[in-house]
């Protein structure tokens, strides 16, 4: 029983952090403020603000 619940519990674990880690860093990356400028040649690139 205890190989069972190993089986099953681990890639449950292993999936629920990646989740939260995948979740975490997504919110990380919206929250940091982009700002996008117009160069002189209207290229627009995307720059730390």
């Amino acid at each position: 029983m205890k190989n069972f619940t190993y089986q099953f519990f681990m890639p449950a674990v292993i999936a629920a952090l990646t989740t939260i880690i995948a979740t975490s860093l997504t919110s990380y990356l919206l929250a940091r403020p982009w700002c996008i400028q117009i160069d002189s040649d209207e290229n627009q690139r995307i720059v730390y603000g």
